[in-house]
């Protein structure tokens, strides 16, 4: 897992490669972003819009917590850690 310190370096992690989230961009199912969007942002050609205030994220940084706890109830055979900004990436490629 890369260990990051804050969102802003964790922001910068997430440029070098594709994210879970970012998938669906890839393969042109995303609603709110093509795959030449995400190409341009991870290229810095475009910006990433901030999407930290969407209300359907902010619900789901609430819910995380929650989520964690019912999957540990369903799953008590894992140990579950939680890293604010931690990454797990394949970084086999990566000049």
């Amino acid at each position: 897992m890369k260990k990051t310190t804050n969102r802003e370096e964790w922001l910068k992690e997430r440029k070098k490669g594709i994210g879970a989230s970012e998938a669906s961009c890839i393969i042109g199912v995303n609603p709110w972003k093509t795959n030449v969007e995400l190409w341009q942002e991870k290229t810095g050609q475009r910006e990433a819009e901030d999407i930290g205030d969407k209300d359907c994220v902010m619900y789901g940084k609430k819910a995380e917590e929650l989520v964690r706890g019912i999957f540990e109830l369903d799953y008590p055979g894992y140990k579950v850690e939680y890293d604010e900004f931690g990454m797990i990436a394949n970084r086999l490629n990566e000049p």
